[in-house]
């Protein structure tokens, strides 16, 4: 018996041309809107027992921190302030410091995302906002032992909120993941229609396949 040939190209075009309209919508959305995502990080909350004190912040409560007084509407002015500070914490290296971003009811998201900013381009690598007491962003300096080996590990605190990341650990699918939930909503409608056409696609191939 003679076989056909089979040439699918309904499905060879949805297959190339999806892709692109996904990646041109995609793109001028994105130069539309500006969209940001911050992440802060929140210690376990104490149960009644305190059986989980160890897990919270209040291990790091009583340190010795240089308390920073956010101005309401002033905090960008001062982000070199507070990333100097930062980095001075961490070059002088001694044991239970670091810095308490002191807030209030007057300060704006703006502020709260340029003291956030400031950590990040400090590399400030343990930072997190109390809000069982104070509703400050802490910023503890995690002591360095000049004279230990340096190794990869983690620091955990809490349901993962204070940490020492080891370098390189899960970047690209963290990238992807960020870069994925920014994804606009008509960017979300291209990329499933995709899907879906691709599945039609191989649906209708392996259907012709199983008549011959």
């Amino acid at each position: 018996m003679k076989r056909k040939k089979i040439s699918y190209f309904p499905g060879l075009i949805s297959a190339a041309i999806i892709p692109l309209l996904f990646w041109y919508f995609g793109n001028r959305k994105f130069n539309e809107i500006n969209i940001f995502a911050k992440s802060i990080r929140l210690p376990a909350k104490i149960e009644k027992d305190s059986s989980n004190l160890s897990m919270t912040f209040e291990p790091f409560r009583d340190w010795n921190y240089n308390k920073i007084i956010v101005s309401p509407g002033k905090a960008f002015e001062n982000q070199n302030y507070y990333v100097s500070e930062l980095k001075k914490i961490q070059q002088n290296n001694k044991k239970e410091t670091g810095i308490e971003f002191s807030l209030s009811d007057q300060n704006n998201l703006q502020d709260i995302i340029t003291v956030l900013d400031a950590l990040e381009i400090s590399k400030q690598e343990m930072y997190g906002f109390d809000a069982e007491k104070t509703y400050h962003i802490f910023a503890p300096h995690l002591y360095i032992d000049p004279n230990a080996e340096k190794i990869d590990d983690f620091l955990i605190c809490g349901t993962q909120n204070f940490f020492e990341e080891s370098e390189g650990q899960s970047n690209f699918y963290k990238e992807v993941s960020s870069q994925f939930q920014k994804l606009p909503k008509e960017g979300l409608i291209l990329f499933f229609s995709f899907l879906i056409f691709l599945n039609l696609s191989m649906f209708s191939i392996k259907e012709r396949f199983q008549t011959f």
